[in-house]
């Protein structure tokens, strides 16, 4: 029997097994990290900006016909100072918090590796010594537009590869980098909920939620304050939530392994159920299409192999990952659609295939600790994120890099959604 019941909690309250609403900020701990965004236009500082943001960014600085002094320093068009020479152009252009030097750039792992043939407008090119931005391929596919601030003035080029030496440097030398929290369009802001899973009052941030198979209760800890439970659910299936009528708010949802039944109860009211999968796949709940609903994606442990049932008709697969790890669906690029995320119990790695191409690593874990997915600080990109089960311990490593928070909500028995 389906139980279909709210009891909304005012002030403290007492679980049957208690749950601990105290948060602690904590000092970063070292991760290691290979490579890693929603603001559309304007971006935020360090966050999700557009390609066409970008240019025009570059634009901004090529039209004040700034000139260049590595000691010196120019406003972008928000008042925010970066450095006045090549490395600190780019920064500018892509909106970061500070300005590298090229030599950590072709290092930091804000950046990874694309092809020359992978360039696009807001990309860049560098090598210890020199970077430009990359304005895009002509129609010849040979030339491209350049971006650049050597010594002279910020200029406007049109270069190629196929010369010994590309603004004044050697072309081989160059390396192709992508910004981590590049996207392709401004694309208006899709539900949060459908991303992440755990938003149940729709403010943009992921809330504290478990789910406990013996009485059946999601309970739900607010990221603004407050607790509500609710019952939803039957022995033996896993708890999954998403916002399947894309409304902005987490609906109710479990999944049953051995028919492959998905059960909803949406926020909102009302009650669906829809059958996509195959005895032993793992249920994750993402936005794969990025139009702002959750779809139905199971993963399959025996093939390492995601099975999407797209909301709005259609089907898609995709490989990723490994024996023994585990699916979480998030938007860590934060682009506005889910990428396909893997997380390795033993040694605590994240394995990231972004929707967009491209591969990220990040380690962040203990033994014993489960993955959870979830933007904790409403910045449009998902964090790493785990839950210990002993003791109901969520440790949030943030995707900004604004450091570790640990808040216990939850104990044995329960399970973080």
């Amino acid at each position: 029997m389906r139980i279909k019941k709210a009891i909304e909690w005012a002030g403290a309250a007492t679980l049957p097994l208690v749950l601990a609403f105290t948060g602690t900020m904590v000092a970063a701990t070292a991760v290691s990290s290979t490579i890693m965004a929603p603001a559309a236009s304007a971006s935020d500082v360090g966050g999700a900006i557009s390609r066409d943001e970008v240019i025009q960014r570059a634009e901004f600085w090529l039209n004040k016909g700034l000139k260049y002094n590595q000691k010196g320093t120019a406003k972008d068009s928000s008042g925010k100072d970066y450095r006045t020479d090549c490395s600190g152009y780019v920064s500018m252009a892509l909106h970061l918090t500070n300005d590298p030097g090229s030599a950590t750039m072709l290092t930091d792992s804000r950046f990874f590796n694309i092809s020359r043939a992978e360039l696009k407008p807001g990309d860049f090119l560098v090598l210890n010594g020199h970077t430009f931005l990359f304005g895009g391929y002509h129609a010849d596919g040979v030339h491209f537009t350049y971006y650049t601030f050597g010594s002279t003035p910020v200029s406007k080029e049109v270069g190629t590869f196929n010369g010994a030496n590309l603004d004044g440097h050697p072309t081989s030398q160059y390396q192709a980098k992508r910004y981590k929290n590049i996207i392709d369009s401004s694309a208006p802001q899709h539900s949060r909920a459908a991303l992440y899973s755990s938003d149940f009052n729709g403010n943009g941030s992921t809330d504290y939620a478990v789910w406990r198979e013996s009485d059946l209760m999601y309970s739900i800890l607010f990221d603004s304050g407050g607790e509500y439970v609710r019952d939803w659910g039957s022995p033996g299936e896993i708890p999954v939530a998403g916002d399947f009528n894309g409304n902005g708010n987490s609906d109710y949802v479990t999944f049953t392994p051995d028919t492959g039944m998905w059960h909803i109860l949406f926020d909102d009211g009302g009650v669906y159920d829809r059958q996509w999968g195959n005895p032993g796949d793992i249920p994750v709940a993402g936005d794969f299409n990025g139009n702002g609903k959750s779809d139905y994606v199971t993963y399959r442990p025996s093939d390492n192999t995601w099975h999407i049932l797209f909301d709005d008709g259609g089907f898609y697969e995709r490989q990723w990952g490994s024996p023994g790890e585990v699916p979480v669906a998030g938007d860590f690029n934060g682009n506005g659609h889910a990428d396909y995320v893997t997380y390795s119990p033993e040694d605590g790695v994240w394995h990231i295939l972004f929707d967009s191409g491209g591969v990220y690593e990040r380690q962040w874990g203990s033994p014993g600790e489960v993955p959870v997915s979830g933007d904790f600080n409403g910045n449009g990109n998902a964090d790493y994120v785990t839950y210990r089960p002993e003791d109901g311990m969520w440790r949030i490593l943030f995707d900004d890099g604004s450091g570790v928070y640990e808040r216990p909500y939850g104990g044995p028995n329960y399970r973080p959604i």
